[in-house]
């Protein structure tokens, strides 16, 4: 009988140890924090992106980190800095993962998407790219999701800009090194434009600051009434500027990637009444829209952008989904992201369809004494 009263103590003993253990790691995991990896360019020349897009994020974090968290976890960032190489991006991703992050918040642009979403590989891992835009990702059931509108949709919208301005004689500059971007922008305005009067005399393209001097010598050949570019605001500015230097300017048109990266700042003057589409500003901003902007002034000294915005956005996205089904599982964040039917975002609400591809409107900017102002008449 001793024996048995030994064995049940000895039992029940081992039961309370395995439940006093189990309660330890799973307080443990409570408490741990969550992980969010961001993957950007930030240092190299076309760095603006990723500067925005991380302090945007940022800002996120710490305005939930100091409401108390999720869940009672508080939210941690990790950041990769792929410098504008794709084999360097593939490692930071990789090493991010590695060190146990739940959802990679990233990259900013189109032309890195793929190599992201490649260096997850079998680790599902759920991606939300603020500003990526290339329409090869569109209609994919998989873990990539975004919050920017297509880059065709940016082509559709300057093409219906220049057949309200009366423009017929077009030239197109393409940065190369982005081109699930920019062509798509490019395809989407021939796309748009096909059957109108509007001749599209020319798409140039270029790889690096040394093709500017061909550039501009085959813009003087052409003589366009009308430039679009698909390309980052410095490069866009300086072949602007000389071109400028021994020719009248004609009428210009640009992506949102032209006015995240600050064309307005690098063109000057040169870039006076520029058409750019970008994300959609209400005529009257909305109280969050002001408050966004202002925190964001008070950090920074800067005025945010899409990528500041969108990162912002994204942060929240994934953390209204982890509310939501108090899951870190990407399958379930995943899942409940796709379910919720609005929104909230900071100027507007938008929705995401069952392929993680983003429904949301835009808006139309006109560059004027160096600042972008809606152009009401053309939304």
């Amino acid at each position: 009988m001793k024996n048995v009263d030994k064995c049940i103590r000895s039992f029940l003993t081992a039961v309370f140890l395995l439940f006093f253990a189990g309660t330890i790691l799973i307080s443990c995991a409570r408490s741990e924090p969550v992980k969010i990896g961001f993957v950007a360019d930030l240092s190299s020349r076309n760095a603006e992106l990723g500067i925005q897009g991380r302090n945007g994020l940022i800002m996120a974090i710490e305005e939930l980190n100091e409401s108390g968290g999720v869940h009672g976890r508080k939210i941690e960032v990790l950041i990769g800095n792929h410098k504008g190489d794709k084999d360097l991006c593939d490692e930071v991703v990789r090493d991010l993962i590695d060190q146990g992050i739940h959802i990679i918040i990233g990259p900013m642009m189109s032309g890195m998407a793929s190599t992201v979403i490649s260096a997850t590989g079998d680790s599902n891992i759920l991606v939300i790219a603020p500003t990526v835009t290339t329409d090869s990702l569109s209609g994919i059931d998989d873990n990539f999701l975004r919050v920017a509108t297509t880059a065709s949709t940016q082509g559709a919208y300057l093409a219906q800009s220049l057949l309200s301005m009366g423009k017929s004689h077009v030239v197109q500059v393409l940065d190369r090194n982005n081109s699930s971007y920019t062509e798509a922008v490019s395809k989407a305005l021939r796309s748009t434009l096909s059957g109108s009067d509007v001749t599209i005399a020319e798409n140039i393209f270029f790889d690096s600051k040394n093709d500017f001097p061909q550039i501009v010598q085959k813009l003087e050949l052409l003589k366009p009434d009308s430039i679009v570019f698909a390309a980052s605001g410095i490069d866009a500015a300086a072949i602007v500027q000389s071109y400028g230097k021994n020719n009248d300017i004609p009428q210009l048109f640009g992506g949102s990637w032209a006015k995240v990266t600050n064309v307005n700042e690098y063109g000057g003057k040169t870039v006076e009444g520029m058409i750019i589409i970008d994300a959609y500003l209400n005529p009257a901003p909305l109280k969050r829209e002001i408050e966004f902007t202002e925190n964001f002034f008070d950090l920074y000294s800067v005025e945010p952008n899409i990528a500041a915005r969108y990162s912002y956005e994204s942060v929240f996205v994934f953390i209204t989904a982890f509310q939501l089904s108090e899951s870190l599982k990407s399958l379930d964040i995943k899942n409940s992201i796709l379910g919720i039917d609005q929104i909230e975002g900071i100027g507007d609400n938008f929705r995401l369809d069952q392929y993680g591809d983003v429904i949301r409107k835009m808006s139309l900017f006109i560059i004027e004494d160096g600042k972008y102002k809606l152009v009401p008449q053309l939304q």
